[in-house]
């Protein structure tokens, strides 16, 4: 199941480690690149996964994730 998160300004923040002027513009950036894609954005808020994807970032690891490797793991 894919849940949809949204990064606000703090995330942006701690993701890229940048300033807070910095992380605004990446979310107007982002979302203008959404919108042309024609989906509906949030002010303030962008897709998390879009901005990992952008931003070359590796995929957060949630609960499901680390139950299936520890599966895999016990498998091999």
């Amino acid at each position: 199941m894919i849940m949809l998160e949204f990064a606000d300004v703090n995330r942006v923040i701690e993701l890229l480690g940048c300033s807070q002027a910095m992380a605004y513009k990446t979310i107007r950036l982002l979302n203008s690149e959404l919108n042309e894609k024609g989906f509906l954005t949030i002010q303030g808020k962008v897709n998390e996964n879009y901005l990992r994807e952008r931003y070359g970032l590796e995929k957060r690891k949630t609960s499901v994730d680390s139950d299936q490797t520890k599966t895999d793991v016990n498998e091999k």
